[in-house]
């Protein structure tokens, strides 16, 4: 399969930050191998909706390969009601192909106003199309508008992959180490 072709122009709107957001833009690849260089499909970014949460858990079982553990629908049913949710789905062909989940964090601990990304995935039959890296440029589009500098996220150390996506958006090392505590249960 050739290289994807560059993005076109995007229609954007963001009103305000979240109503009626539509954002497109035109990719050259196929949504299946049996199509490879015979269409062109639109990778549209769009809010995530609750319907969407069976294909986010589909696409986490793919990558990690085992059962995802995640209750998707708990928590797109706890966000969409929050202003400071912003959480996309990509889609392609009409396939959600990939998701993001972010929030504001109000400060605490020496934070400012912030956001977080809280997890991501893209479809594995998807991946190294940028889709992952479109989805972050929406989210951080929305937080540039709302005036939220600094965002966070969270990695295992052993993650290279992951670690190495988050280092191509310009994520780098915090001021902030992970404590963790394991309770009795």
């Amino acid at each position: 399969m050739g290289a994807a072709s560059k993005p076109g122009p995007m229609d954007l709107d963001l009103s305000p930050y979240l109503g009626g957001l539509l954002i497109s833009t035109t990719w050259g690849w196929p949504t299946d191998t049996e199509a490879a260089g015979t269409m062109e499909n639109e990778l549209l970014i769009r809010e995530i909706r609750i319907e969407d949460a069976d294909v986010i858990d589909g696409i986490q079982s793919a990558i990690t390969q085992e059962p995802s553990r995640i209750d998707f629908k708990h928590i797109i049913e706890e966000q969409l009601p929050k202003k400071e949710a912003i959480s996309f789905v990509a889609e392609l062909g009409g396939r959600v192909v990939g998701y993001m989940i972010s929030y504001v964090i109000y400060g605490g601990y020496g934070l400012e106003n912030s956001a977080w990304i809280a997890t991501l995935g893209v479809d594995p039959k998807f991946m190294g199309r940028g889709i992952g890296k479109r989805l972050a440029e929406e989210i951080f589009q929305v937080y540039r508008n709302r005036r939220i500098k600094h965002i966070f996220t969270s990695v295992r150390w052993d993650s290279v992959d992951l670690l190495s996506f988050f280092k191509t958006l310009g994520f780098d090392r915090s001021n902030f180490i992970n404590l963790k505590k394991d309770l009795d249960i």
